[in-house]
């Protein structure tokens, strides 16, 4: 906001300067209607950049949280041999979290925080939280995630990071993955992950079994 004042500033002082080198003692409306409308536009592509400075940001956060995470995996699973089980559906990553619930927070089966997973690899990552939502508008629903694709649904609400191993043979993690959301449409930009752009935010998955062995 301080830069908007200071057009402000700039383009008053800049008007009153030549009112006063020209005699006038007072603006017309023609005037004022044309400083309001250049203050408005220059508002407007401040506040646009700003916005896109902070998802940008929070992109960039998340990206890398990501990659902490499945080298968080990688390195559990090389010390145990299998990636760590987990009741069927999703847990949430991370603590912090409103309630407890991540994930599709409109769903009626929202996740909740797994102590089990999050103590699994916490010798790998130290405790971090998402509290960000992201709007997934006619996007992806969980079953969909849950499946490796992604298809038009109802409106949904995501925030923060979900993990999930569906199958489990002779406790063995068989079929897993790692859900989380990004603002806008861009790229996962993690190696091997799946982007999906839903309305106008990004979901990304990962499925760790599929990209890194379970072996």
């Amino acid at each position: 906001m301080s830069i908007i004042n200071s057009f402000k500033k700039l383009i008053f002082k800049k008007l009153i300067k030549s009112k006063i080198l020209r005699g006038d003692k007072s603006f017309t409306l023609i005037e004022l209607l044309v400083v309001i409308s250049i203050i408005s536009i220059l508002s407007s592509v401040v506040l646009a950049s700003v916005s896109s400075a902070r998802d940008k940001a929070y992109n960039s956060y998340v990206t890398q949280l990501m990659r902490q995470y499945v080298l968080a995996f990688e390195l559990y699973k090389n010390d145990n041999k299998t990636y760590p089980t987990a009741t069927t559906g999703w847990n949430c990553l991370g603590e912090g979290y409103s309630g407890g619930i991540c994930g599709y927070i409109n769903s009626s089966t929202p996740a909740t925080e797994i102590a089990i997973i999050n103590n699994n690899i916490r010798p790998y990552i130290k405790p971090t939280k998402l509290t960000k939502i992201v709007d997934l508008a006619s996007g992806c629903t969980a079953q969909d995630i849950i499946d490796w694709g992604c298809v038009p649904g109802p409106p949904d609400d995501f925030v923060g990071i979900q993990y999930t191993c569906s199958i489990v043979n002779n406790n063995v993690c068989t079929k897993n993955g790692i859900a989380w959301a990004l603002l806008g449409n861009v790229k996962c930009n993690i190696e091997k992950s799946n982007t999906f752009n839903v309305g106008q935010n990004t979901m990304c998955f990962i499925n760790l079994v599929d990209s890194y062995g379970a072996n």
